[in-house]
């Protein structure tokens, strides 16, 4: 594919709500691996805890793109478009649509249940631009972590990381609970933008991932105004999607 290719599918995916990752090891490292290891990397380290694993690397399905120094893959499916890049520097990039936003069925889903949730307090759902799912942002975000924690120990990292998951686009975005879950609260945003850094050694990031993305979880449901979120009810969801009981 060529550049003008994967360079339309980045500014499809941040020209609307979108998440975006980046995962930077501290010490730079030009050819830290080979070129032809950047797709085998990523293929061999995809975390596969529901139907579509993350990262998506496969190439019978995916486009590529082919940089002096990194490969970039990208796939769209249902509205969904979805794209990474990974580094001969250990470097790599996501940036994903929101998926509970572009797939039709499930945003007919979440705002029906989100309808019935906020009907006690007389909310007009029509005047909420999108819903972001609870249990996929705890979802997502441990996917995210899990791949870059196995990515790490593949490459074996031995300085400190920085990863950056942003939310984007988002102003007047809602939290959405399903329709099993009991939830009466209207949790908005009024940031175009979020982002969350954090800065952990290979170490603690490999050993301590699940803790890692349960704060950053917590982090991005905070700044929906859900300031005191049940954290043992998100942490018994995000123990059993990582056990693959869901």
């Amino acid at each position: 594919m060529s550049k003008s290719n994967s360079d339309s599918i980045i500014q499809q995916i941040t020209g609307q709500p979108h998440w975006e990752l980046s995962y930077r090891p501290d010490t730079f490292v030009k050819d830290r691996i080979p070129l032809s290891e950047c797709v085998n990397l990523v293929e061999k380290n995809e975390v596969h805890l529901r139907g579509w694993p993350f990262p998506y690397a496969r190439e019978n399905h995916a486009a590529r793109s082919t940089k002096e120094s990194s490969i970039g893959s990208w796939i769209e499916f249902r509205s969904h478009i979805e794209y990474w890049r990974m580094f001969q520097s250990g470097q790599f990039y996501y940036a994903s649509t929101i998926r509970e936003t572009v797939d039709s069925e499930w945003d007919r889903e979440i705002k029906s249940a989100m309808s019935n949730h906020l009907e006690v307090r007389g909310v007009d759902i029509k005047t909420i631009p999108g819903f972001i799912s609870i249990i996929n942002t705890i979802y997502s975000i441990s996917e995210y972590i899990e791949f870059l924690s196995r990515i790490t120990q593949k490459m074996k990292i031995a300085d400190n990381i920085t990863i950056k998951v942003g939310l984007s686009r988002v102003q007047g975005f809602a939290l959405g609970a399903d329709k099993d879950r009991a939830w009466m609260s209207l949790c908005q945003t009024d940031e175009v933008n979020l982002e969350r850094s954090i800065t952990h050694s290979a170490i603690n990031l490999i050993s301590n991932t699940q803790e890692i993305s349960l704060k950053m979880v917590i982090w991005f449901f905070e700044r929906f105004g859900w300031l005191e979120p049940n954290i043992d009810a998100i942490k018994e969801d995000q123990r059993k999607f990582l056990a693959k009981i869901m």
